[in-house]
């Protein structure tokens, strides 16, 4: 697309170098593609101040809707000056970068890298500008022994293993993992010992010999 849009004024053929414009999936033109600009985009601190559009809802609630928008199409602040990007944008600096993302540099908190799945470890990586999510098996560990080792996918989230009860031949004529008996390890705390012990004899359906 860059390749056939970019002629015209104010366009540029240059990579744009966005965050992640495919997204985790993959799929371009999902809701998870990010265009916003990374460190060292050509983009930052390049475009031409006088064309952007007038604060008409008046955003900053000061009285002025004369002024340029102050925020960029995530909320956050236009006009921020990138110490180590060129200024290379039209009218009195601070530029505003070009595209509907004004340049962060380095994300604000670890919360602004919530992926939303609950078995990684999110976090915000400043100095290179970027997010690491960090797939974490024991995130997903609920301590039923039923649901055998559980793992964690980074885009999927937790998934659990055969339940351990059908790993051994021993165990064939029964179901300690079925709908009666669910929960062998009924104290929850990892061990199968005299309490679960008491559990499993109220399950048992296979012969004493």
């Amino acid at each position: 697309m860059r390749d056939k849009l970019w002629a015209g004024t104010g366009n540029t053929s240059t990579d744009p170098v966005f965050t992640d414009p495919v997204g985790r999936d993959g799929v371009p033109g999902t809701l998870d593609d990010d265009f916003c600009l990374q460190q060292g985009s050509p983009c930052i601190d390049a475009a031409n101040n006088a064309v952007v559009s007038v604060d008409e809802f008046d955003l900053e609630d000061d009285g002025n809707t004369s002024e340029p928008l102050p925020f960029d199409l995530d909320g956050l602040p236009r006009f921020k000056d990138d110490p180590l990007s060129s200024d290379t944008g039209v009218g009195p600096p601070p530029f505003v970068d070009m595209g509907a993302y004004e340049y962060q540099r380095g994300c604000l908190k670890n919360v602004d890298c919530d992926d939303g799945v609950s078995c990684t470890v999110d976090t915000c990586d400043e100095e290179n500008d970027s997010c690491t999510f960090t797939a974490t098996d024991d995130l997903c560990h609920d301590g039923s022994f039923c649901n055998g080792n559980e793992s964690c996918d980074s885009l999927d989230g937790c998934f659990g293993s055969e339940p351990p009860c059908n790993e051994s031949p021993w165990y064939e004529h029964i179901d300690r993992c079925g709908p009666i008996c669910d929960e062998i390890d009924v104290d929850g705390d990892g061990d199968l010992d005299f309490v679960d012990l008491a559990n499993f004899m109220n399950c048992w359906t296979g012969p004493m010999d």
